[in-house]
C-alpha cells in the first residue's frame, strides 16, 4: 500500500513509518519544509500539494497539536487519482 503520514517525523509517526516500511508498504511523510517532496504542506499559502504520480491507499494523521491550527482548513490544490 501507498501510505501518507502526517506527523511522520514525530515519535509515534517515525516508529509507524519504520514498521510499515518493514512490512513492505511504501510510506510518505507530509513535509512542511522540502519543496521537492511529493507530498507537502505550504503554510505560507495554507495549501497541501499532493503528488500526481503516486496514488495513495491510506492517510494516517498523526500531526501534533502544535501544528493543528495551520492544518485546520487544508486546501488541496493538486491531486490525481
Amino acid at each position: 500500500m501507498n501510505i501518507l503520514i502526517t506527523g511522520a517525523s514525530g515519535m509515534i509517526g517515525s516508529a509507524l513509518c519504520t514498521r510499515l516500511t518493514e512490512s513492505g508498504h511504501q510510506v510518505f511523510g507530509l513535509s512542511r519544509s522540502d519543496d521537492s517532496a511529493p507530498f507537502r504542506y505550504d503554510p505560507n499559502n495554507d495549501r497541501v500539494h499532493l503528488s500526481k504520480d503516486t496514488n495513495l491507499d491510506a492517510v494516517v494523521n498523526l500531526r501534533s497539536e502544535e501544528h493543528t491550527s495551520e492544518l485546520q482548513s487544508l486546501n488541496v490544490i493538486s491531486y490525481a487519482v
